[in-house]
């Protein structure tokens, strides 16, 4: 029994051997400094037990290597807080089970990678944009928005026998057919040459019907280094929109020789 404080000095090496049990019980604060390496090796169980709190600073890294499970037994809230990335790598599966609701909540976006995504809903899988929402395979898409359904698509089958679009109302707004750039010849060019060129296609659109078209200016190495985009509408199935190429390069601040050649496109 000592009834007041205790202090062992020892130069070199210190040896503790136990054949039974070892209990400590230290009534206040117990402060362990280790000035270089700690090792503690359990041949069996190895059991922590905090009423309260239980808090792990480490300053630089920290590795755990298990060579069987893992298993965590939460009974309230898990909260994690990263400050960069996390990369989370699974060799073989991975399967998660919520009880009741899952959210993800991202503000930028979201991209899924995979060979196949199957979507299983016992009852309704909703999507909803403010926007819109696409469909794509190759050069076909099927777009939702607030004005209405619409088919970019060369091959519309409203009743196929592979369980396709079936609508008596959905209307086929049309197809845009030979793009082409010429002179006010209507002679078809890709370099330019005059200041004055039009972006010309046939179509099977209503007349009245608005269409974006956009011309693009392509260096050498065609890169698109100028841009511009107008709305016009189809009129006796063409649609043809003029553009100023003098006006494109002095918006892009390019000199005369920057662009060799132009393209372009047409969307509704």
């Amino acid at each position: 029994i000592i009834d007041n404080d205790k202090e062992e000095t020892v130069e070199a090496n210190s040896t503790l051997t136990v054949n039974k049990d070892y209990t400590q019980n230290i009534k206040e604060n117990q402060i362990n400094t280790v000035e270089k390496e700690k090792i503690t090796t359990v041949k069996e169980d190895y059991e922590i037990f905090a009423n309260k709190d239980l808090n792990t600073i480490v300053k630089r890294d920290k590795k755990t290597y298990i060579e069987e499970n893992l298993s965590l037994s939460i009974r309230n809230i898990l909260l994690k807080y990263i400050e960069k990335d996390v990369s989370d790598k699974y060799l073989e599966n991975l399967f998660i089970q919520v009880a009741n609701e899952m959210g993800v909540d991202i503000s930028n976006s979201f991209h899924l990678d995979t060979t196949n995504a199957l979507f299983e809903g016992i009852n309704e899988i909703t999507l909803e944009a403010s926007s819109g929402i696409s469909l794509r395979c190759g050069g076909n898409v099927a777009t939702v928005d607030s004005s209405g359904i619409f088919f970019h698509t060369s091959n519309y089958v409203k009743n196929s026998p592979n369980n396709g679009v079936e609508g008596a109302e959905v209307v086929v707004e049309g197809d845009i057919i030979n793009p082409r750039i010429t002179n006010h010849y209507s002679t078809a060019i890709s370099k330019q040459l005059e200041q004055i060129l039009y972006m010309q296609a046939d179509t099977t659109l209503k007349n009245g019907r608005s269409v974006k078209v956009t011309i693009q200016g392509l260096d050498k190495n065609d890169e698109v280094i100028a841009q511009e985009t107008k709305t016009t509408t189809v009129n006796k199935n063409k649609i043809i929109q003029e553009f100023d190429t003098k006006q494109l390069k002095k918006a892009h601040n390019l000199e005369e020789d920057d662009i060799v050649k132009y393209t372009g496109e047409f969307s509704v």
